[in-house]
This record gives C-alpha cells, structure tokens and sequence, in this order.
C-alpha cells in the first residue's frame, strides 16, 4: 500500500492537475502591412535627431590615371550618444556619393548647384542592415571613385579636384570637408 502511495499517488496527482489546467492558444493578428515596415528594401527612413558623424578619406589621394581609383572613408561617432542607421547598404560604395568640381589653386566652396554629382549605380533591391557605431567607434567604407575614368589626359599631363563625399542616406546628413584628389598620366 505504501508502495502505491508512493508511485501511484503522484502520477494521478499529476494527470488530474494537467488535465484541470487548459492551454488556449491565440494567434494576435498582424499589424496592416507590416512587413513592409521592416523591409530593408524601403524607400523612407526618419531623420535622426542626435548624432555627430564625421567622414573623412583615409587612403591616398594621388593615383596614376590607369590605375584604379579604390578610397577609403572612416565613418565615426564623435559623439556621445550610440547611433544606429537601419538604412545601411550592404554593398559598402553604395553607402557614399560624390561631387566634384576642378580644382583651380584655391578652394571653391561647397554648392551643390555648381559641382558635379555622382551618384554609384545600384541595383532596384538593395539589401540594407543596421549599422550601430558606439561613441568613439568607426566604420570603413571602401569605395571607388570610377567617374574620374572619364578624364582625358595627354601624356605627361596632371590634373587636380576637389572631391566632397558624403553618405548616400536620407536619414543623416553627414559630408566630407572637401579634398584634392590629383590624377596623373606618364
């Protein structure tokens, strides 16, 4: 009997109580369109109100006109709050557009009704991720400057512009001081 007590007792104990409790299962519905909310392929995104990035190129600034013209950005928080894009581009150059205007041995200042845009070209879906850069902390975007190709040099020549980058976001404003970028033919 004690036996019984003790094995039996407890197993029934425990099948009276799972079977008086019920579960209920309820599915919430979906918010209106949700998904795309969340979609990494959205055009919009809110400004963001409190941050301080700088970008600054952190490569050479010379390059022989049959070479590649590859430049890295460091993106930083100088601030001291984190900050979050959600609009990041996975592809990096995506990330950067550039202007440009002839450099004439002073510095022009930056217009955007008197440079020269370029934008990189990108595909209709672009895959994008958060990007958090803690205060202090800095991203390295590699990028290259493909429309300078489309200079004509003679042989011997060197020619010089003035480069301004700045982020391709909409949901901050952050631009480069501008800088030289000299091309050279041999």
């Amino acid at each position: 009997m004690k036996i019984m007590r003790f094995t039996v007792l407890p197993i029934l104990l425990g099948a009276v109580a799972l079977l008086g409790t019920s579960c209920e299962s309820s599915q919430e519905k979906p918010v209106k369109n949700h998904w795309k909310i969340r979609s990494p392929y959205r055009k919009s995104y809110p400004k963001l109100k409190r941050y301080n990035l700088v970008l600054l190129p952190v490569t050479k600034k010379s390059f022989a006109a049959s070479e590649p013209k590859n430049i890295n950005f460091s993106l930083r928080n100088i601030g001291n709050n984190a900050v979050r894009i959600d609009e990041w581009f996975m592809e990096e150059a995506d990330n950067v557009r550039f202007y440009t205007h002839p450099f004439e041995n002073k510095m022009v200042k930056f217009d955007y009704k008197t440079w020269k845009r370029w934008i990189p070209p990108m595909k209709t879906k672009t895959e994008r991720f958060q990007l958090e850069l803690m205060p202090g902390n800095a991203a390295l975007i590699m990028t290259s400057m493909t429309f300078l190709d489309d200079l004509k040099l003679k042989a011997g020549e060197t020619t010089r512009m003035l480069v301004v980058a700045e982020l391709n976001l909409t949901s901050v404003d952050v631009r480069s001081m501008p800088f030289i970028v000299v091309i050279h033919k041999k």
